[in-house]
C-alpha cells in the first residue's frame, strides 16, 4: 500500500490454509526473500478483538502478544462478511500490504494450489528503504543522470524493470519447506502446533480422501449414491418428502403470493402443516399448531431455500413459482422421481448450503467436506444405538485440524464445541433430514451431548462405495485401492474394515484444497472406465449411447439441446450450474464439426451472454439483442456481436482491474452504438 500504481498480485489458496501458508504464497507471489520478520493485523469475527497473527516476536518489535501463524487458520479471520486484512512485512521498511478475499469459486481439478492469476509491477527490491526509499530508487533508476544511477542499477540488477511481472513465473515453495528453511529443525518443528497426525478408519487412500474431500460426485470418486430403488425407499428420506409435498402444493396455489418481506404465507404454512410437511419440532412453536411465520419454522424455512437455491422455484415481483425441473418432481409420472429428487437435493446439501447457517457456532470447510467419513462411520458402527460423542471423537480423530476451526466459540472447549457442530449439522440436520441417520434424546448418556443415533433406513442402501478389480470382498483393500462398502442385494450388509487404519493416515498438506474456503465441485458424466458399484448390478454405461443421454437429462433436468438460433428458456437457464451450461453449448458447436481457435472460450462467451439476456442484466443486452434482430442479423450471429464487444471489456478489465467501472460503463456504451451494419462491417 502507498505506491501508485499499485504492486498487486491475485492468487488463489487452498480452502484449509494456514496463516503461516499464505504468509510463503505473498511472499512467493510478491517476490519477496522472506529475510524479515511479519505479521497479519486481523479483527476477530466473533469477538471483535483486534490481534497480530504471524511469526512470534521474540526481540521485542511488538508490543502485542503474537499468535503463532501456523495455529490458526485463515478461514477462521477471512469471509465473505469479513474480506480484508492487513499483512505487514520488514519492521523496518514497513511494508504493508492489503490482503482481500475477492471471491469463493470451485477448485478447477488437476490444478495445483496455490496458484497465482493476476498481478502487476514487480516487487520492490529488498532492503530499499520502504516506499519512501523505493520512490527515490525509481527516480535515480528512470534518470541516468542521477549521482546514485549507476549504483542503484548495480545494485537491483541490469535486468531490473519496475512495471514487468509475468504470473506464470511465480513458484511457490511447500510452507513446510520454508519452515526447515527458516528454522532449520527438520519435519518435527510443528511439533509446537497443531497435531498433524489423523487416523482414517477404512484404509482410504490419501488420493481417495483427496478426491472425497474436494470432488466427491465427480466420476472418480469412490463415493456412489445409488438411487436405483423405489419411490417409496426415498420418501422415508424427510426432506425428499416434505420437498415434493411442498412443490406440489406450489405447483396448486401457482403462483404464490409472498409476503411483503419475501417470506410463505401463513394461509400456505397452513397447508404445509396439514400436509405433514413440517414434521420437525421446533422450539418455536408447539407441534400440534402450525406456525405462524416461516421464520418460527425451521422446516418451513428450508423447504422455502432448498427450492429458490437448488433451481426447483424462482421469484419473480413478489411471487413464487415452479421452474420446469421444479414441476417436473411436482408433476411428474413414474418410478424414480422421488430417487432424482433424493440426488438433486443431497448434492445441493452437500456442496451449496452453508451446514453453519442455522447455528452460532463457527463455520467449518472440513466438517462440511468430510461428509462422506462420516456416513462411512455410520455404516460400521450404526447397528447399535450410540452416542453422537462416539462419532465425534472418531471424525475428529480423522481430521484433527478441526479443532482449529472452533479454537474461538461460545460453547466451550473446541473439542467440545467441534463436538455439538458435528452432532447438529452431520448428524442431526443433515443425516436425518436424507433418512442417513436416526436420532433420539438421551439425557442418561454419559455425555454433554444429547442425543444417541444409529443407521436409517437408507444408509446402507444409496451410499455405497466403488472398489477396484472384480471378485473381491467388499469392505477391504484391493491392491492397494481402500474401499469399504454396503450391499444392496437381498438386503444384506457388507461388513467393511472399521478398525483398520490407513498407512501414514493423512498429512495436513494432502487432505487439501479447493480455492479459498470454496465449495466442491459436482457431479460429472459417467466414465466408461469406472468400477462397477459393489452390491449392485450397476452398468458403466459402456458401449450404451442410451445411458449417457439419460444421464445428461436427469443432470439437465430435461432442458432440450442448446440452439442459438433460439432462445433458452429463461428459468431453466438461470437454474442451471454454469458447468452445465457450457456443457450445452459445446454439445451443439461440437455438433456442427466447427474448428474454432479456442472452443471453451467460445462457449464461454456463449454463456455469458445467454444468461445476461436471462436476466436481463444489463437490460441493455435484451435491447440489443432485439435491435440486430430487427435489423437482419440471425440470433447466432448476434450473440457473436454483442460478444465482440463483452471481449472488449473483458481485455480492459484483464489489464486494468481497477478500472472496471469504467470498462462496464464502455461496454454498455457499446452496445447501444452497435448496429447490424457496424459488426457487418467490422467482420469482413
Amino acid at each position: 500500500m502507498g505506491i501508485e500504481p499499485a504492486i498487486w498480485r491475485r492468487i488463489q489458496m487452498p480452502a484449509d490454509c494456514t496463516f503461516w501458508d499464505l504468509h510463503v504464497a505473498i511472499q512467493d507471489a510478491m517476490g519477496w526473500l522472506d529475510c524479515h520478520l511479519h505479521v497479519f493485523h486481523v479483527t476477530d469475527p466473533i469477538t471483535g478483538q483486534e490481534e497480530l497473527i504471524g511469526l512470534p516476536d521474540d526481540e521485542g518489535f511488538l508490543e502485542e502478544e503474537t499468535v503463532p501463524g501456523w495455529e490458526r487458520r485463515v478461514t477462521q479471520v477471512l469471509s465473505v462478511a469479513h474480506p480484508r486484512l492487513e499483512y505487514e512485512y520488514d519492521f523496518g521498511d514497513d511494508w504493508q500490504h492489503a490482503v482481500v478475499l475477492e471471491d469463493v469459486r470451485p477448485l478447477v481439478p488437476q490444478v495445483r494450489y496455490p496458484r497465482c492469476v493476476g498481478g502487476e509491477r514487480a516487487c520492490p527490491p529488498e532492503d530499499s528503504g520502504g516506499v519512501f526509499g523505493y520512490l527515490d530508487l525509481l527516480g535515480a533508476l528512470a534518470d541516468p543522470q542521477h549521482e546514485e544511477h549507476a549504483g542503484y542499477r548495480e545494485w537491483v540488477g541490469g535486468n531490473y524493470d519496475p512495471e514487468r511481472f509475468d504470473p506464470h513465473s511465480v513458484e511457490f515453495e511447500d510452507p513446510q519447506h520454508r519452515w526447515n528453511a527458516v528454522f532449520g529443525e527438520g519435519e518435527s518443528a510443528r511439533a509446537e502446533g497443531p497435531p498433524r497426525e489423523s487416523v482414517i478408519e477404512g484404509e482410504f487412500t490419501s488420493e481417495e480422501c483427496r478426491i472425497l474431500l474436494m470432488t466427491p460426485f465427480a466420476p472418480a470418486s469412490p463415493l456412489i449414491l445409488n438411487t436405483d430403488h423405489p419411490d417409496e425407499l426415498f420418501e422415508q428420506a424427510p426432506l425428499v418428502a416434505n420437498s415434493l409435498c411442498y412443490l406440489r402444493l406450489l405447483a396448486a396455489r401457482e403462483p404464490l403470493k409472498l409476503t411483503q418481506r419475501g417470506y410463505l404465507p401463513r394461509q400456505f404454512l397452513h397447508e404445509l402443516f396439514s400436509a405433514g410437511a413440517l414434521t420437525e419440532t421446533s422450539l418455536w412453536f408447539r407441534v400440534d399448531q402450525p406456525p405462524t411465520r416461516e421464520a418460527d419454522s425451521r422446516p418451513a424455512s428450508l423447504l422455502h431455500l432448498a427450492g429458490d437455491k437448488s433451481g426447483l422455484t424462482r421469484k419473480q415481483k413478489g411471487k413464487l413459482y415452479l421452474t420446469r425441473r421444479g414441476r417436473s418432481f411436482a408433476q411428474g409420472e413414474g418410478e424414480g422421481r422421488a430417487g432424482a429428487l433424493f440426488k438433486h437435493l443431497f448434492q445441493w446439501h452437500v456442496t451449496n448450503y452453508n451446514w453453519a447457517a442455522e447455528d452460532r457456532l463457527p463455520e467449518s470447510y472440513l466438517l462440511q467436506a468430510g461428509f462422506w467419513y462420516g456416513l462411512y462411520l455410520l455404516q460400521q458402527y450404526g447397528d447399535e444405538k450410540r452416542s453422537s460423542a462416539f462419532y465425534s471423537d472418531r471424525y475428529l480423530s480423522a481430521f484433527p485440524g478441526l479443532k482449529e476451526d472452533f479454537a474461538v466459540s461460545w460453547q466451550g472447549t473446541p473439542i467440545e464445541s467441534f463436538s455439538h457442530a458435528c452432532e447438529k449439522r452431520l448428524l442431526s440436520d443433515f443425516g436425518s433430514s436424507f433418512g442417513l441417520v436416526l436420532c433420539e434424546e438421551a439425557d442418561d448418556v454419559a455425555s454433554s451431548l444429547s442425543q444417541v443415533v444409529w443407521a436409517g433406513p437408507l444408509l446402507r442402501k444409496v451410499i455405497q462405495w466403488r472398489v477396484k478389480g472384480e471378485g473381491e470382498p467388499a469392505g477391504r483393500a484391493v491392491g492397494g485401492e481402500v474401499i469399504a462398502s454396503s450391499e444392496a442385494d437381498g438386503g444384506r450388509d457388507v461388513e467393511g474394515t472399521a478398525n483398520a487404519v490407513s498407512k501414514g493416515g493423512i498429512q495436513g498438506e494432502e487432505v487439501v484444497t479447493g480455492v479459498l474456503a470454496g465449495p466442491w465441485q459436482v457431479d460429472g458424466m459417467p466414465d466408461d472406465d469406472a468400477p462397477t458399484v459393489v452390491g449392485t448390478a450397476a452398468d458403466t454405461g459402456e458401449g450404451r449411447p442410451e445411458a449417457i443421454k439419460s444421464h445428461r437429462e436427469e443432470k439437465m433436468g430435461g432442458i432440450p439441446p442448446y440452439d442459438p438460433a433460439q432462445a433458452p428458456h429463461p428459468d431453466d437457464w438461470v437454474a442451471l450450474a454454469d458447468d452445465d451450461r457450457a456443457t450445452l453449448v459445446r454439445e451443439y458447436h461440437d455438433a456442427q464439426e466447427v474448428e474454432r481457435p479456442n472452443a471453451c472460450l467460445h462457449a464461454t462467451f456463449h454463456v455469458v451472454i445467454e444468461t445476461q439476456l436471462a436476466c436481463a442484466d444489463p437490460p441493455e443486452v435484451v435491447q440489443t439483442m432485439a435491435r440486430l434482430l430487427s435489423q437482419g442479423l440471425d440470433r447466432h450471429e448476434a450473440l457473436h456481436a454483442i460478444g465482440a464487444e463483452l471481449a472488449r471489456m473483458m481485455h480492459s478489465v484483464a489489464h486494468s482491474p481497477s478500472d472496471t467501472p469504467d470498462a462496464t460503463r464502455a461496454y454498455i456504451g457499446g452496445l447501444k452504438r452497435l448496429t447490424a451494419a457496424s459488426w457487418r462491417a467490422r467482420s469482413e
